[in-house]
């Protein structure tokens, strides 16, 4: 528990060539040695290029590769790239990294600024400010659109001068508004941060020499960006937006551009801190096609993760409210008709069945017999069903346990982390009753092996109980 700490300090370096043959030594020797009793993997960070050892491990062994390179690794190596989100945190890591006098040891002008360009609603703005909560940075976040030259650099003010005997009269700006919202932040303590600028590809003609100023000097107009604060902006094919402008080369040449695409495993993930609608997660793990859609027309249909996040909103507040969750409401965020009565059709097939007050009652282990019985008579479906939803309430909890939490120690003090354990153990006894030792039970716990915020309250809370299970689940 010590270590772990000292282990995500490190930063990742690959300049190719390496020989990881003496890491394995040196582990089999450290075993041999009784230094070490038991291994469960071993993860290594690297560009994937170097001599590997001729014969395979008796245990797992995951490559992080920081990318992109092509790696000629052995078949028994699983390689695990960075996603864009962790590329853009690791390049932030090293332009605020300081050197011993405490000083940058990237200058402002040498850091180039990122730029994000995606479709509309794949979650740029969210990937910043999560980018900003992980890594404890200020979050200052503007709309380029939405602004002119005079909120840019400042409205114009005449002074006075001399110089000599002439007197003369010149112009000068007040303060920049989205400077002045970094000073803001930096006056409440936020002393490093993002400056996110979205849609900067569709700034008017009257901003586009501003924002290559910005982008190469990281100023605007007079008002320089404060050191410290790293800018990543963001903008959508033209395809997607009309009045997006394709960037010349000169304006490309200062920047960092990261191409996404809808990506379902990494807004899973988000979903499960976000909190979204069980269903919604349920239903897209079904339906994975039905996460984006985008298609022009006369009648335009278009599926977002935005739309999902905002419909579960709705879902949400219309539970609790006791209003109808039907087509007309679902169509207002997601713009395609057979999505519409395929999520409805499911929505209507699951409220007939389970309550939202039975899971409340699962995860305390008040569940009736009643209730647990007539659960394990019914169809494969609802119980399945059942247990997705389940699992993602397991993993909700964790990351709101986890996920606020700076170090392991915090995680393991946590004073929700024992509650959360009794929970799972409880969700844990309902599924092995209604579903039996089978498949179904050992996609449960495997899912919650592959989660950080889950993995992390497993590994550093005693929970003897939940390893005994997998170890009769998997007894090879």
């Amino acid at each position: 528990e010590d270590d772990i700490p000292e282990f995500f300090s490190y930063r990742i370096r690959g300049w190719g060539g390496t020989d990881f043959v003496p890491v394995f030594e040196l582990i089999q020797k450290k075993r041999e040695d009784g230094e070490i009793e038991r291994i469960s993997g071993l993860i290594y960070l690297t560009d994937g290029d170097g001599t590997y050892p001729e014969t395979k491990p008796d245990y797992p062994v995951f490559f992080l590769i920081t990318g992109p390179y092509e790696t000629r690794s052995p078949d028994w190596i699983q390689t695990l790239e960075l996603t864009e989100k962790e590329k853009i945190q690791e390049g932030i890591k090293i332009y605020l990294d300081k050197d011993e006098y405490g000083h940058y040891r990237l200058s402002r002008e040498l850091q180039r600024p990122f730029f994000i360009l995606g479709p509309a609603g794949v979650g740029k703005t969210e990937m910043a400010e999560q980018l900003a909560k992980e890594m404890n940075l200020g979050f200052v976040s503007y709309s380029m659109t939405h602004h002119t030259r005079q909120s840019v650099i400042g409205l114009p003010a005449i002074v006075s001068r001399s110089i000599g005997t002439v007197n003369y009269q010149a112009t000068e700006y007040t303060m920049s508004e989205i400077v002045d919202a970094i000073y803001e932040q930096i006056r409440k303590g936020w002393k490093e941060g993002i400056l996110f600028l979205d849609e900067i590809n569709c700034v008017s003609e009257t901003l586009s020499a501003l924002m290559l100023q910005l982008l190469q000097k990281k100023c605007l107009g007079p008002h320089k960006i404060p050191e410290g604060w790293v800018i990543v902006a963001a903008g959508n094919p033209g395809e997607y937006n009309r009045s997006a402008r394709t960037f010349d080369a000169v304006t490309l040449d200062r920047m960092r551009v990261l191409e996404i695409e809808p990506d379902i495993e990494s807004w899973m993930e988000y979903a499960v801190g976000r909190g979204i609608h069980p269903l919604i997660l349920y239903y897209l793990q079904r339906r994975p096609e039905d996460f984006y859609f985008y298609l022009l027309g006369k009648k335009p249909e278009l599926i977002t993760p935005r739309g999902w996040t905002d419909l579960s909103d709705a879902i949400k507040a219309c539970e609790e409210m006791r209003f109808a969750v039907d087509i007309p409401l679902i169509s207002q965020f997601i713009h395609k008709d057979t999505t519409v009565q395929r999520f409805s059709d499911m929505y209507d097939f699951y409220s007939n069945f389970v309550r939202l007050e039975d899971i409340d009652q699962i995860l305390s282990g008040q569940i009736s017999q009643e209730f647990a019985h007539r659960m394990k008579n019914e169809k494969f479906q609802i119980k399945w069903m059942l247990e997705i939803v389940l699992l993602e309430q397991c993993l909700m909890q964790a990351h709101k346990i986890s996920g606020g939490c700076k170090t392991p120690q915090d995680v393991s003090a946590h004073s929700g982390a024992g509650q959360w354990q009794n929970q799972l153990q409880n969700c844990l006894q309902f599924i092995e009753y209604i579903m039996g030792r089978g498949l179904e039970l050992d996609y449960f716990i495997a899912s919650l092996m592959r989660n950080r915020d889950a993995g992390m309250l497993l590994i550093l809370k005693d929970s003897q109980w939940f390893w005994d299970l997998y170890r009769d689940m998997n007894p090879e």
